[in-house]
């Protein structure tokens, strides 16, 4: 049996090999610890809402009829509340945009991309602890914090023209609530 010599792997080779692995693993591992804003996972909720923004955008700007363009907005509307009266809006990642604190009524605005959720809620000076802790939760937030909260949708929101810079396309009022808040 006639054994050839096998070639040996070359240094160049195994030296190339090495390199790779290296630049992997550089690459991996950028310093980061703590994810950036888009980078966090969207819940259900959130992706949800984006897709539906995203989609309503499209359409809307690939038409030029008046006419055509206020049927979008009425469709995606009606889409829009459908969802909101049949779906928990959980885990939502917002900017908060400001708490007003007007005696034992508090306005919240927050928003995301598009999407704006906004709502005034007023509280008794006589309340029940549950409704204590919602009151100081709300309170206690910092405009222009990022954070993960729910919304308790109120029954109303509005679409508007993805073409309007001063608005938001869906503005949604639900009050908010922390995450680890129990409906009992």
């Amino acid at each position: 049996m006639n054994m050839a010599a096998q070639p040996k792997p070359t240094l160049p080779f195994i030296g190339l090999f090495i390199f790779s692995l290296g630049i992997v693993f550089c690459s991996c591992s950028n310093g980061r610890n703590k994810p950036t804003f888009n980078e966090i996972k969207l819940s259900k909720s959130q992706a949800f809402l984006n897709n539906l923004e995203d989609s309503l955008e499209s359409e809307y700007l690939a038409t030029s009829s008046e006419t055509s363009q206020m049927q979008i907005l009425d469709k995606y509307h009606a889409l829009l509340q459908s969802y909101l009266m049949t779906h928990a809006i959980d885990s939502i990642r917002v900017t908060v945009d400001e708490i007003i604190d007007s005696g034992w009524t508090i306005t919240s605005r927050f928003h995301y991309n598009k999407i704006e959720f906004k709502y005034g809620l007023t509280f008794k000076e006589n309340m029940p602890s549950r409704d204590d802790s919602l009151y100081k939760f709300v309170k206690g937030l910092k405009p222009k914090s990022d954070t993960n909260i729910n919304f308790a949708y109120v029954g109303s929101c509005q679409v508007n023209s993805p073409n309007n810079k001063t608005l938001p396309v869906f503005r949604i009022f639900a009050f908010p609530f922390p995450l680890q808040f129990t409906g009992k």
